[in-house]
């Protein structure tokens, strides 16, 4: 009897924990959906957005100079983005002059500026290749996982959170807390479910995996994701390995006024941009976005650059088909080569300053002209005279001597 009751409550048990697995999957499989469904709605629903934002890098001593303090702008309509910096801003003395750049849908532009005067453009490339700085420094798109950004050579460039989603395994999500760092030795943490979405070998052949974080209380929206080496199967000491990966995270949301939905909408205010080497921790940029607009008119010229006159523009950039000329035509050309020197002039003040303090050297040791004409007596030196005439006779001599030998063979 007692053996009856043991066997029926062994039974029962098996089914009730059969049940709760049963029960925990169907569970995973709907959040599955849950944030599919949530984060695909979501950026399907934005047709165009403009974000302005400070961003700032902090090294860690991972060899990531520390960058200062710039706002940017980005905006996206459609399929064309573009991305630039404050005109404004005092770019003399700092390591990056003025930035703009991109994407029409088909072809992109890269504007360079003069450091000294960032309003005169100094070149500007069209090409077919999608700028990196778009991808690296736009902080919205990244910390909403609409970009995510891999090593190089990596061949699952292009992947986005919601395409990685539908290819990922419900069974491995699991709830446990989104832990961004925001300083070197500090952390906060947020409720999330985490859930690993990629695994894949990269170009070094490492394994690495990337896992994200999404945050229910935030309509489902990416609290954070990682990139993280999880194997190496390169048969090299990790110490001899020198691999960068990256992450995002968000700090704080805020709410947006849907300019075509007429409704409110969640949206990043301060997110966080993770760069690791060997999984250890190198920099992160802050960016604090100060002003958004989602589904407003964006005007087409936000898209296209002002250049100035003697800007050098290549088409077909870096292709054989490369084509250069400059706005203005030859007097733009004339007046770029002025500029450019004014450039490296700034750049290189001691060259300025050598030019004014060393004394004009001439050639002739009779009657050097006063240096105030600004002329050069470039009359030669007698032993300079001397060594031309004998050059000179070499040169007969050699041209006489091949035309007997032809007259002889002839």
């Amino acid at each position: 009897m007692n053996s009856g009751r043991n066997q029926l409550t062994g039974f029962t048990l098996a089914v009730m924990l059969t049940a709760a697995m049963t029960h925990a999957a169907e569970d995973t499989a709907q959040l599955a959906k849950i944030i599919l469904n949530a984060n695909r709605d979501y950026e399907s629903s934005v047709v165009s957005v403009q974000a302005r934002f400070l961003r700032k890098t902090r090294d860690f001593g991972g060899r990531i100079r520390d960058e200062p303090e710039v706002e940017l702008t980005w905006a996206r309509s459609g399929k064309r983005v573009v991305l630039f910096s404050d005109p404004n801003f005092d770019y003399r003395g700092k390591r990056r002059p003025r930035l703009w750049c991109a994407w029409t849908g088909s072809e992109a532009i890269n504007v360079f500026y003069y450091q000294f005067d960032p309003h005169r453009v100094s070149q500007v490339e069209y090409s077919q290749t999608f700028p990196d700085l778009i991808d690296e420094w736009a902080a919205p798109p990244m910390a909403l996982g609409w970009t995510l950004r891999f090593s190089h050579a990596d061949s699952v460039q292009g992947e986005t959170l919601v395409s990685l989603i539908k290819k990922a395994r419900h069974e491995t999500i699991t709830r446990e807390p989104a832990r961004l760092q925001v300083d070197k030795d500090e952390f906060i943490e947020f409720p999330a479910v985490k859930w690993p979405l990629l695994e894949y070998q990269n170009a070094s052949g490492q394994m690495c995996t990337l896992t994200a974080w999404f945050d229910e209380q935030e309509m489902w929206l990416p609290r954070m994701w990682l990139v993280q080496v999880s194997e190496n199967v390169t048969g090299r000491p990790a110490g001899q390995q020198v691999l960068l990966t990256f992450g995002a995270g968000v700090r704080s949301f805020t709410e947006i006024q849907d300019s075509l939905l007429k409704k409110p909408r969640r949206f990043p205010q301060e997110t966080l941009f993770y760069t690791f080497i060997s999984n250890s921790l190198a920099s992160i940029t802050t960016s604090s976005i100060s002003s958004v607009e989602i589904n407003s008119t964006i005007p087409d010229s936000m898209f296209k650059p002002v250049l100035t006159e003697g800007a050098e523009v290549i088409h077909n950039a870096g292709t054989r088909r490369q084509v250069r000329n400059f706005v203005g035509g030859e007097d733009g050309e004339n007046a770029a080569a002025e500029v450019r020197n004014q450039e490296r002039l700034f750049r290189h003040p001691e060259l300025a300053e050598a030019a004014t303090s060393e004394p004009i050297a001439t050639v002739s040791t009779t009657a050097a002209t006063p240096l105030s004409t600004g002329t050069v007596n470039a009359k030669p030196e007698t032993g300079s005279y001397l060594t031309m005439v004998i050059l000179c006779a070499s040169c007969v001599a050699i041209v006489a001597a091949i035309w007997l030998r032809f007259r002889q063979t002839a």
